[in-house]
């Protein structure tokens, strides 16, 4: 009997002078010696027996002590900690490193308030959204930015410039700059008549010079039983643009439509074949006639002002406009231009 007091009282006192015996309540979590990022355990308190345990972090991961709430901590991979160039976060917030030229950004760890290190998915680039601070997209390098050794291509149907569209973008710049919808106002600095009028059949995309020559065999394969044809306009509407910089007016095409989703089933394969991706799978066909530089601040709702403004105005006026041949398919890659006649 004395030999089991006298082991009970040593095993109590070898417990009392454990490191993890110290009191707690709740459930409080601290690092071993208050140190971040070098345990892989942390002490949690147990709160029936008022004294805190030790815990394994999962495998690979260690302590880190959350510097804005006492008591909370977090198992994370050993280089967690945050960005000291990043600055300090409080909410879910993220921010690229180098916007549109590396798939790399800062991630606000609520719970550290810091930035850590992220990465976008294999292939993609991050960017900083224009109007929506705290937000990033993930891109692919053929939506916007530049590729090392790529040129840049685009695909489409030329649409020749006439006094009547000239007209048209003029006025649509007067009117959008002399009547502000609800308060919805951009400058006359902003906004210039689009020089090169087009239908577009491709988002931006690009190719290796050495894949030039195969692509451009492949379209002319693609489209070598396309006829000329005839588009007309019906309508005004705008748009923005990925990047959200920049806003367009452009007139709706509401005749041809036949001809032009031929052509872009097309064209469509053929991107397919070259390892890009289709055009957008509900295409609305339009030709920009205004471009307009977007300031911070302004955004998608500002341009739908302005076109229901301009598309109740000028109605008159487009439904005049003349139709158009559509009789090459133009693609242009850098400075280098190809066109395809369509019999």
């Amino acid at each position: 009997m004395a030999n089991y007091i006298l082991s009970a009282l040593f095993g109590l006192l070898v417990f009392a002078g454990m490191p993890s015996a110290q009191e707690c309540s709740g459930n409080a979590a601290i690092c071993p010696n208050n140190q971040d990022g070098v345990s892989s355990t942390y002490l949690q308190c147990d709160s029936w027996a008022g004294t805190y345990i030790t815990v394994d972090c999962p495998a690979g991961q260690v302590c880190f002590a959350s510097p804005t709430k006492p008591n909370v901590i977090s198992c994370a991979p050993p280089d967690t900690g945050g960005v000291p160039s990043a600055g300090e976060c409080s909410t879910a917030y993220a921010k690229c490193a180098d916007s549109g030229k590396s798939g790399s950004y800062y991630s606000c760890e609520t719970w550290s308030g810091k930035f850590v290190n992220s990465e976008c998915p294999t292939g993609l680039t991050c960017y900083n959204r224009k109007n929506t601070p705290g937000v990033v997209d993930y891109q692919q390098y053929d939506d916007v930015g530049h590729v090392r050794g790529g040129w840049a291509g685009h695909v489409y149907l030329e649409i020749r410039a006439s006094r009547q569209l000239d007209q048209i973008a003029a006025r649509c710049i007067h009117l959008a700059c002399s009547k502000p919808e609800d308060g919805m106002h951009i400058a006359g600095s902003q906004m210039q008549p689009v020089s090169s009028l087009h239908i577009s059949l491709t988002r931006p995309f690009y190719l290796q010079e050495h894949q030039i020559a195969a692509f451009m065999d492949a379209l002319r394969r693609a489209t070598d039983r396309c006829r000329a044809f005839t588009v007309g306009f019906g309508g005004l509407s705008t748009y923005v643009n990925e990047r959200g910089d920049r806003g367009f007016v452009a007139l709706d095409v509401d005749a041809g439509l036949d001809g032009l989703a031929d052509m872009l089933d097309r064209v469509d394969r053929v991107m397919e074949q070259m390892g890009k991706r289709r055009f957008f799978s509900r295409p609305r066909f339009h030709v920009s006639v205004v471009s307009a530089d977007l300031l911070d601040g302004q955004n998608e709702s500002v341009m739908d002002a302005v076109g229901i403004m301009l598309g109740t105005a000028m109605q008159e006026e487009i439904l005049h406009l003349a139709a158009t041949r559509i009789d090459t398919l133009e693609c242009v890659f850098g400075d280098k231009r190809f066109s395809i006649a369509l019999g």
